[in-house]
């Protein structure tokens, strides 16, 4: 039997798409500082000598942006933000559950994938509350709970198009212009990004306030 606080992915993605729209010049602008810090750091990479030190750098650009759109997002939902800044309580935990996350994906993929979801919401968590990072963890995946199939079919519809097209491109790097597809490539995953940020403070705000977003998204 279907758990009847469950948020459907159609709701879901629908809020998502409200949020993009409502805040599209923010969305806009940190797509564009995404997508300039991607290829900044791609045209940085020769071959595969400093992937690594990319990625981690891009990881530690993209922090600041993250928490910039989520922040801005619950507030867009009529939701109260902590009182104070928590950057670093932030950055910390996505530093961690990111970690967990990629161990996750390592182990046969399926401990990834529950990881992903049952921790969807400990941005938010953190960002509305004076809850230690450890506690968020605990809350984001109890709250969760009724909500992981919706999470999961919003994720898929959202990163299986951007999974295919990173894989072709990758395929197409050894037979076409190499800057086109990596272009392609960091456009895809930046958007993806914006996509989740915002979806993550849908899915909070839905599980708190639906009726506060029929107003606000009217």
């Amino acid at each position: 039997m279907s758990d009847p606080r469950a948020v459907g992915t159609g709701l879901l993605l629908t809020r998502t798409f409200a949020l993009i729209r409502s805040g599209w010049l923010r969305n806009l602008a940190a797509y564009a500082l995404l997508l300039a810090a991607g290829l900044a750091l791609d045209a940085q990479v020769v071959g595969d000598a400093y992937a690594i030190q990319a990625e981690l750098l891009l990881i530690l650009v993209t922090l600041p942006i993250h928490y910039w759109v989520l922040r801005a997002a619950l507030a867009d939902c009529g939701l109260a933000l902590a009182p104070h800044t928590r950057f670093a309580a932030f950055a910390g935990l996505m530093l961690l559950t990111m970690a967990a996350t990629v161990v996750g994906f390592f182990l046969f993929i399926v401990p990834g994938i529950l990881l992903t979801v049952r921790w969807w919401t400990i941005g938010p968590i953190l960002l509305t509350s004076e809850r230690a990072g450890m506690a968020a963890l605990g809350q984001g995946w109890r709250e969760t709970g009724p909500h992981g199939w919706a999470i999961f079919g919003a994720l898929l519809i959202i990163w299986l198009p951007i999974s295919v097209l990173s894989i072709s491109s990758f395929v197409a790097l050894h037979f076409s212009a190499p800057m086109v597809m990596a272009t392609i490539n960091v456009a895809a995953f930046s958007a993806g990004s914006v996509l989740n940020w915002n979806m993550a403070a849908a899915i909070f705000a839905l599980t708190r306030r639906p009726e506060r977003l029929d107003d606000i998204f009217a």
